[in-house]
């Protein structure tokens, strides 16, 4: 047995349940809420430390219908990729949903107990991950999670990039200080600013300019509706 085999068995007994289902293309449990949120699970092979032995990680997020794969660097890139990409670019490791990050170096796993470690790891990913997801059930709480755990995506909501467009959405004007909590003080000047560039002022230009914001909210019927065939594309329930 191959460790996506064990992983698909393993870890279809708990989360069928809750409602996802596997996607071979993808290789992710996939979950779509209320047609606007994706929830995805998945595996990936790491280095083990142990000489004869294997590892892997779990890698997991939730991105938005609304997603915009609309970046320069795209232009290039068949739909197919770009799809894929954005699973990809939203994932994190487990340890990112662990308050001491534990689980950091994944886990490791010889032919004898492969199953046992791939048992181990859906038992943290109960206990890690679904109850982050479970916090999450519209665009407003997206943007809370968005915050906590892959703040990037709401960048540059001027350029239409990634999952900024939620924030024009939500009629979103937060001054998203909550994220300097944890920093030193000698350091939020310069990062209160980084804030105001990248999210606020960016989002706010949408606010102020009629026209830049029609043109938004129509970048965003335009992604839900690509993203939505795509999911339909890989047969993906929504």
């Amino acid at each position: 047995m191959t460790i996506n085999k064990a992983f698909k068995d393993v870890y279809c007994k708990f989360l069928k349940e809750q409602g996802y289902q596997y996607c071979a293309k993808l290789q992710r449990f996939v979950k779509v809420v209320n047609k606007e949120l994706i929830y995805f699970i998945g595996l990936k092979k790491v280095p083990a430390w142990i000489k004869g032995n294997k590892g892997f990680t779990i890698k997991a997020g939730i991105m938005s219908v609304y997603f915009s794969k609309c970046a320069e660097w795209t232009v290039n890139h068949s739909e197919d990729e770009l799809f894929k990409w954005s699973f990809d670019y939203t994932a994190h490791e487990i340890c990112m949903f662990s308050p001491t990050r534990e689980y950091g170096m994944g886990f490791e796993y010889n032919e004898e107990n492969m199953i046992e470690v791939v048992e181990k790891s859906a038992e943290i990913t109960r206990e890690l991950i679904l109850p982050v997801f479970a916090e999450v059930t519209d665009l407003t709480s997206y943007v809370k999670y968005a915050k906590e755990y892959a703040v990037n995506v709401l960048r540059m909501c001027d350029k239409f990039i990634d999952d900024s467009l939620v924030l024009i959405l939500t009629n979103n004007h937060d001054d998203f200080m909550e994220c300097l909590q944890n920093e030193k003080e000698c350091e939020r000047t310069f990062l209160k600013q980084c804030i105001e560039e990248s999210f606020t002022a960016p989002r706010d230009k949408v606010y102020d300019n009629p026209e830049l914001l029609k043109a938004a909210q129509e970048e965003a019927e335009k992604c839900k509706k690509t993203n939505l065939e795509m999911l339909a594309k890989y047969k993906i329930n929504i």
